[in-house]
């Protein structure tokens, strides 16, 4: 490799190549904004010293095996950095088997924080003065876009601008993981203010028609609206209708979440059986507690206290005896008081 010292002791030649206007002003700019930044970093001392480090170190990289090409794919380091405070190194396989059972989840309030991030983020105060809202949304798109075809999830995205706002598209490498990502766009553009109006959605690509409105350009958090807005789009993806036609354990796990579902049994010899097969391998610690707990997730019962074990049958007991005489049997066995 040609080292520092080869450089800078050979006589200094001058080079001189064509470029256009726009071109060179928009070096001038770049190397008037950095130099006031950093007042002390030589490589910003002039255009020519710029342009010298600029080549300098692009042909060190060309020395060790990248091209132009690679350059173009080189991650945007706002970009990065950003990613870099919220993701982490996983193995693929294992996640997409995983999140497929989170399919028709809708994000968390604690999710939600992070949307909100991602926003602001996005959508920078310099940035809009630079380019106007919606330019500042298609432009983030494209400097994403570089990092996220480097992470094996993204196949590819994509974005232009319509009379009336935004298509975005989305392609995937793993299925699972897609519709996650996918997902997570739908919700995203609601809480910037794009109102999903068509979506196509196939195996491991997506073509979202996002409308702008008003959420877009008010700089009032308006989180409620934002929130309502999100809601909107998720259900034009996710389309709940679809979990009938779907794996039995997506429709149990939203069902669960209800708290005017229960979960029951069709007779008292088969209920006992698997309420006996969980309680043996609860362990010893807190074991009533865990016991008491099974019946509250099957929304039998509300425990007051868990210290004194102090729980409410919150089902009518002339209507639901099976699970009345289910309950009563697994206490009594466990010298749990049976609570009226």
């Amino acid at each position: 490799m040609t080292t520092k010292s080869f450089l800078s002791n050979k006589r200094n030649r001058k080079l001189s190549f064509s470029a256009s206007e726009a071109l060179i002003d928009w070096i001038k700019r770049y190397v008037k904004t950095m130099r006031k930044n950093n007042p002390e970093d030589e490589r910003y001392r002039s255009v020519s010293s710029f342009a010298y480090h600029v080549m300098e170190k692009s042909m060190e990289l060309f020395q060790k095996g990248k091209s132009l090409d690679d350059l173009e794919r080189v991650p945007d380091r706002e970009i990065s950095d950003f990613y870099d405070k919220i993701t982490f190194k996983a193995v693929i396989p294992w996640y997409e088997e995983e999140i497929e059972t989170n399919k028709y989840i809708y994000p968390s309030k604690k999710f939600l924080s992070f949307l909100l991030k991602m926003k602001n983020f996005v959508l920078k105060d310099d940035r809009i003065e630079f380019y106007g809202k919606e330019k500042a949304l298609e432009n983030l798109v494209s400097r994403f876009r570089k990092f996220l075809t480097s992470n094996k999830l993204t196949k590819d995205i994509n974005s232009y601008y319509t009379e009336t706002g935004i298509v975005f598209e989305y392609s995937g490498n793993y299925t699972n993981i897609h519709y996650a990502i996918s997902k997570f766009y739908a919700a995203f553009f609601g809480i910037a203010g794009c109102k999903a109006r068509n979506i196509v959605y196939l195996k491991k690509y997506v073509r979202f028609e996002f409308e702008f409105t008003d959420l877009l350009y008010d700089t009032e958090l308006r989180l409620q609206e934002r929130k309502k807005l999100m809601a909107h789009n998720l259900d034009q993806f996710i389309k709940l209708e679809n979990i009938v036609d779907d794996k039995t354990h997506h429709l149990w796990l939203n069902t669960a979440a209800s708290t005017n579902a229960i979960i029951s049994f069709q007779d008292f010899e088969s209920g006992l059986k698997y309420l006996n097969s969980m309680i043996e391998k609860l362990p010893h610690e807190e074991r009533n507690l865990r016991i008491l707990k099974i019946f509250e997730h099957f929304h039998w019962i509300t425990i007051d206290d868990e210290k004194t074990l102090s729980y409410r049958f919150l089902l009518p007991k002339k209507e639901h005896e099976l699970e009345y005489s289910l309950m009563s049997e697994v206490l009594l066995e466990s010298n749990i008081m049976v609570q009226t």
